[in-house]
């Protein structure tokens, strides 16, 4: 699996947080090209085809404890 269709899986599935309470993953917007291309001119080398397609679709993730942002 890729991880943009783990992030899609555990959207679907039913996710529980250590209290028993249902957790809903929301997805952040995707990068668009010109915030991918500046993105991957602060990283030290080639970003994979796979993590293209992930911040291409969502730069993150919300509903965890915390606010997860694939970009820093």
């Amino acid at each position: 699996m890729t991880p943009l269709e783990i992030l899609r899986q555990a959207q679907a599935d039913t996710l529980i947080d250590e209290d028993g309470l249902v957790v809903t993953l929301e997805l952040l917007p995707g990068l668009s090209q010109i915030e991918l291309h500046d993105f991957a001119r602060q990283v030290p080398c080639q970003i994979p085809p796979e993590i293209t397609e992930l911040l291409s679709a969502c730069r993150g993730f919300y509903g965890t404890i915390e606010q997860v942002d694939f970009t820093g």
